[in-house]
């Protein structure tokens, strides 16, 4: 049996972290546990879909620079006809910046204040927020019955070329189904 965790047989542990299967028999594991919530600020900002070239490189730099304590994802995708939403956004692309301050709600509320000024938004859900609703609030956009398909690539530098390609072949995509992650 062999232990494995960051500091002792490391390539095991972080193969086993990322690597896929095939690679052991995990018997048990031990984790930490943060204190989160029970309320937290986050939630929801959505931007059109055309704003791409202004908000989604200044989010980046503005994630790069945020508090741990803060996590939000950039995904790109079709708006369904939620209603949360404005009509004329329906069926049209839209970048939804969802997630949290796992901090102080107040101090969460400043740390994100950069994040809506990236351009005009179109909806603002975020507010202080059970931590509970905050994880189920991509289950509107991913409704029982929608079959997935999931494929990643991490990608170090997400360079004015990348972002490029990725705008490109997102816009272009044929199914109002799709999302991107960048």
């Amino acid at each position: 049996m062999l232990f494995a965790n960051k500091d002792e047989n490391k390539d095991l542990f972080w193969a086993l972290c990322g690597g896929g299967h095939g690679l052991g028999v995990v018997t048990s594991f031990g984790f930490r546990l943060h204190r989160v919530g029970p309320t937290v600020y986050g939630g929801m900002l959505i931007y059109q879909g055309d704003s791409f070239h202004t908000v989604v490189p200044e989010a980046i730099k503005l994630m790069e620079k945020s508090p741990d304590e803060l996590f939000l994802l950039i995904v790109l995708s079709t708006a369904p006809p939620a209603p949360f939403l404005p009509r004329e956004m329906h069926g049209n692309k839209m970048i939804v910046i969802v997630g949290g301050y796992m901090g102080d709600p107040k101090q969460g509320e400043q740390v994100v204040l950069p994040f809506k000024h990236l351009d005009k938004f179109k909806v603002d859900m975020m507010a202080p927020i059970p931590y509970l609703s905050l994880q189920s609030l991509p289950n509107e956009f991913n409704p029982p019955g929608i079959h997935n398909y999931w494929k990643n690539h991490y990608i170090s530098n997400l360079t004015p070329e990348v972002l490029d390609n990725v705008y490109k072949y997102w816009y272009d995509s044929p199914s109002p189904l799709t999302e991107v992650a960048p």
